[in-house]
Protein backbone atom coordinates (compact mmCIF):
# COMPACT_ATOMS: atom_id res chain seq x y z
CA UNK A 1 0.00 0.00 0.00
CA UNK A 2 1.40 3.40 -1.02
CA UNK A 3 0.59 6.66 0.75
CA UNK A 4 1.50 9.66 -1.36
CA UNK A 5 0.89 13.16 0.06
CA UNK A 6 -0.66 15.30 -2.66
CA UNK A 7 -0.99 19.05 -2.26
CA UNK A 8 -2.98 21.67 -4.09
CA UNK A 9 -2.72 21.48 -7.86
CA UNK A 10 -1.61 17.85 -7.70
CA UNK A 11 1.87 18.70 -6.40
CA UNK A 12 3.48 16.70 -3.60
CA UNK A 13 3.14 18.38 -0.21
CA UNK A 14 6.44 18.60 1.69
CA UNK A 15 7.39 15.09 0.62
CA UNK A 16 10.87 15.36 2.10
CA UNK A 17 9.47 16.22 5.51
CA UNK A 18 7.04 13.34 5.83
CA UNK A 19 8.76 10.74 3.62
CA UNK A 20 10.33 8.88 6.59
CA UNK A 21 6.93 8.54 8.26
CA UNK A 22 5.30 7.39 5.03
CA UNK A 23 8.01 4.75 4.43
CA UNK A 24 7.67 3.42 7.97
CA UNK A 25 3.90 3.34 7.61
CA UNK A 26 4.15 1.36 4.37
CA UNK A 27 6.53 -1.12 6.03
CA UNK A 28 4.14 -1.60 8.95
CA UNK A 29 1.11 -2.08 6.67
CA UNK A 30 2.95 -4.74 4.66
CA UNK A 31 3.27 -6.96 7.72
CA UNK A 32 0.64 -9.11 9.36
CA UNK A 33 -1.25 -6.64 11.57
CA UNK A 34 -1.18 -6.96 15.33
CA UNK A 35 -2.44 -4.71 18.09
CA UNK A 36 1.01 -3.14 18.42
CA UNK A 37 1.16 -2.51 14.67
CA UNK A 38 -2.30 -0.95 14.72
CA UNK A 39 -1.30 1.49 17.44
CA UNK A 40 1.87 2.42 15.54
CA UNK A 41 -0.12 2.87 12.32
CA UNK A 42 -2.49 5.24 14.11
CA UNK A 43 0.48 7.23 15.42
CA UNK A 44 2.11 7.53 11.99
CA UNK A 45 -1.18 8.47 10.30
CA UNK A 46 -1.62 11.24 12.85
CA UNK A 47 2.00 12.36 12.59
CA UNK A 48 2.01 12.49 8.81
CA UNK A 49 -1.26 14.40 8.63
CA UNK A 50 -0.15 16.74 11.40
CA UNK A 51 3.04 17.56 9.49
CA UNK A 52 1.08 18.20 6.31
CA UNK A 53 -1.40 20.38 8.20
CA UNK A 54 1.37 22.56 9.63
CA UNK A 55 2.64 23.15 6.10
CA UNK A 56 -0.86 23.83 4.70
CA UNK A 57 -4.40 22.54 4.66
CA UNK A 58 -4.83 18.74 4.70
CA UNK A 59 -5.64 17.67 1.16
CA UNK A 60 -8.68 15.66 0.09
CA UNK A 61 -6.70 12.43 -0.40
CA UNK A 62 -5.35 12.53 3.14
CA UNK A 63 -8.82 13.22 4.52
CA UNK A 64 -10.33 10.43 2.41
CA UNK A 65 -7.72 8.05 3.79
CA UNK A 66 -8.92 8.94 7.28
CA UNK A 67 -12.57 8.40 6.28
CA UNK A 68 -11.69 4.92 4.98
CA UNK A 69 -10.23 4.08 8.38
CA UNK A 70 -13.68 4.61 9.93
CA UNK A 71 -14.93 1.41 8.26
CA UNK A 72 -15.33 -1.86 10.15
CA UNK A 73 -12.08 -3.79 9.93
CA UNK A 74 -13.44 -6.93 11.61
CA UNK A 75 -11.57 -6.27 14.85
CA UNK A 76 -14.58 -5.22 16.91
CA UNK A 77 -14.02 -2.33 19.30
CA UNK A 78 -10.24 -2.80 19.42
CA UNK A 79 -9.48 -0.40 16.58
CA UNK A 80 -7.43 2.57 17.80
CA UNK A 81 -6.70 3.69 14.25
CA UNK A 82 -10.44 4.27 13.65
CA UNK A 83 -10.67 6.42 16.79
CA UNK A 84 -7.50 8.29 15.78
CA UNK A 85 -8.90 8.91 12.29
CA UNK A 86 -12.15 10.25 13.76
CA UNK A 87 -10.27 12.64 16.03
CA UNK A 88 -8.07 13.91 13.21
CA UNK A 89 -11.09 14.53 10.99
CA UNK A 90 -12.71 16.49 13.81
CA UNK A 91 -9.50 18.46 14.42
CA UNK A 92 -9.45 19.42 10.74
CA UNK A 93 -12.65 21.38 11.36
CA UNK A 94 -14.39 22.87 8.34
CA UNK A 95 -11.48 21.82 6.10
CA UNK A 96 -12.83 18.26 6.31
CA UNK A 97 -16.51 19.13 5.80
CA UNK A 98 -16.56 18.69 2.02
CA UNK A 99 -14.99 15.21 2.24
CA UNK A 100 -17.26 14.20 5.14
CA UNK A 101 -20.35 15.31 3.21
CA UNK A 102 -19.24 13.48 0.05
CA UNK A 103 -19.00 10.27 2.09
CA UNK A 104 -22.35 10.51 3.86
CA UNK A 105 -23.88 7.99 1.46
CA UNK A 106 -21.16 5.42 2.22
CA UNK A 107 -23.08 2.31 3.30
CA UNK A 108 -20.08 0.36 4.53
CA UNK A 109 -20.47 -0.75 8.16
CA UNK A 110 -18.51 1.54 10.46
CA UNK A 111 -16.19 0.44 13.23
CA UNK A 112 -18.15 -0.75 16.27
CA UNK A 113 -16.79 2.15 18.31
CA UNK A 114 -19.09 4.46 16.31
CA UNK A 115 -22.24 2.38 16.85
CA UNK A 116 -25.21 4.57 17.67
CA UNK A 117 -28.04 3.67 20.04
CA UNK A 118 -29.99 1.80 17.38
CA UNK A 119 -30.50 -1.78 16.24
CA UNK A 120 -29.22 -0.92 12.75
CA UNK A 121 -25.50 -1.10 12.11
CA UNK A 122 -24.00 2.38 11.94
CA UNK A 123 -22.50 3.09 8.53
CA UNK A 124 -19.38 5.01 7.55
CA UNK A 125 -21.68 7.69 6.12
CA UNK A 126 -23.46 8.06 9.44
CA UNK A 127 -20.13 8.26 11.26
CA UNK A 128 -19.08 11.06 8.87
CA UNK A 129 -22.30 12.93 9.52
CA UNK A 130 -21.84 12.61 13.27
CA UNK A 131 -18.30 14.01 13.08
CA UNK A 132 -19.56 17.07 11.20
CA UNK A 133 -22.76 17.50 13.19
CA UNK A 134 -21.04 17.18 16.57
CA UNK A 135 -18.85 20.18 15.67
CA UNK A 136 -21.54 22.47 14.31
CA UNK A 137 -23.99 21.53 17.08
CA UNK A 138 -21.37 21.27 19.80
CA UNK A 139 -23.23 23.70 22.08
CA UNK A 140 -26.81 22.69 21.23
CA UNK A 141 -26.75 18.89 21.33
CA UNK A 142 -27.97 18.76 24.93
CA UNK A 143 -30.04 15.59 24.65
CA UNK A 144 -32.14 13.45 22.32
CA UNK A 145 -35.20 15.66 22.81
CA UNK A 146 -33.43 18.75 21.49
CA UNK A 147 -34.03 19.82 17.87
CA UNK A 148 -31.09 19.18 15.59
CA UNK A 149 -29.99 22.15 13.52
CA UNK A 150 -28.69 20.10 10.58
CA UNK A 151 -31.45 17.47 10.51
CA UNK A 152 -33.53 17.66 7.33
CA UNK A 153 -31.00 19.86 5.56
CA UNK A 154 -29.50 19.01 2.20
CA UNK A 155 -25.96 19.17 3.50
CA UNK A 156 -24.34 19.48 0.08
CA UNK A 157 -26.44 22.56 -0.64
CA UNK A 158 -25.98 23.84 2.92
CA UNK A 159 -22.20 23.60 2.60
CA UNK A 160 -22.18 25.29 -0.82
CA UNK A 161 -23.99 28.21 0.80
CA UNK A 162 -21.85 28.29 3.96
CA UNK A 163 -18.37 27.07 2.99
CA UNK A 164 -16.80 30.51 3.45
CA UNK A 165 -17.83 30.67 7.11
CA UNK A 166 -15.65 29.75 10.06
CA UNK A 167 -16.74 26.98 12.41
CA UNK A 168 -17.42 29.53 15.16
CA UNK A 169 -19.94 31.35 12.95
CA UNK A 170 -21.69 28.06 12.11
CA UNK A 171 -21.89 27.26 15.83
CA UNK A 172 -23.38 30.69 16.54
CA UNK A 173 -26.02 30.13 13.88
CA UNK A 174 -26.83 26.69 15.31
CA UNK A 175 -27.32 28.10 18.82
CA UNK A 176 -29.39 31.04 17.52
CA UNK A 177 -31.61 28.65 15.52
CA UNK A 178 -32.07 26.35 18.53
CA UNK A 179 -33.11 29.23 20.78
CA UNK A 180 -35.71 30.35 18.25
CA UNK A 181 -36.95 26.80 17.65
CA UNK A 182 -37.44 26.02 21.34
CA UNK A 183 -38.88 29.44 22.10
CA UNK A 184 -41.51 29.44 19.37
CA UNK A 185 -42.43 25.77 18.94
CA UNK A 186 -44.81 24.43 21.59
CA UNK A 187 -43.66 20.86 20.89
CA UNK A 188 -40.39 21.88 22.57
CA UNK A 189 -42.07 23.64 25.49
CA UNK A 190 -40.52 21.23 28.01
CA UNK A 191 -37.04 22.33 26.88
CA UNK A 192 -37.51 26.02 27.58
CA UNK A 193 -35.76 25.72 30.91
CA UNK A 194 -32.55 25.37 28.88
CA UNK A 195 -33.03 28.75 27.17
CA UNK A 196 -31.07 30.80 29.77
CA UNK A 197 -28.04 28.53 29.30
CA UNK A 198 -28.36 28.63 25.50
CA UNK A 199 -28.60 32.44 25.53
CA UNK A 200 -25.53 32.62 27.78
CA UNK A 201 -23.65 30.34 25.38
CA UNK A 202 -24.69 32.50 22.43
CA UNK A 203 -23.35 35.66 24.09
CA UNK A 204 -20.06 33.92 24.91
CA UNK A 205 -19.61 32.70 21.33
CA UNK A 206 -20.42 36.15 19.95
CA UNK A 207 -17.93 37.70 22.37
CA UNK A 208 -15.27 35.23 21.22
CA UNK A 209 -16.00 36.08 17.60
CA UNK A 210 -15.73 39.81 18.34
CA UNK A 211 -12.40 39.35 20.14
CA UNK A 212 -11.02 37.27 17.28
CA UNK A 213 -11.87 40.05 14.83
CA UNK A 214 -10.25 42.68 17.08
CA UNK A 215 -7.10 40.62 17.48
CA UNK A 216 -6.98 39.88 13.77
CA UNK A 217 -7.30 43.57 12.83
CA UNK A 218 -4.67 44.76 15.33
Amino acid sequence: MRFIPIGKGGRPTNTAQIAPSIRKLETIMSRKPSIVHIVVVAAFVGGALSTATRAGDPDAKALQMLVNLLADSGKGLDTPEAVAASRLLAKSGTKAFAVLIENMDDQRPACGCFQRDTSDVTTVGEACRNILQSQVENYTNLGKAFPQYLDGKNLKQWWRENNEKELLQLQIEAVDWTIAKIGTNDSHKSLRQSLPQLRKTLKELQAEQSLRKRIGSS
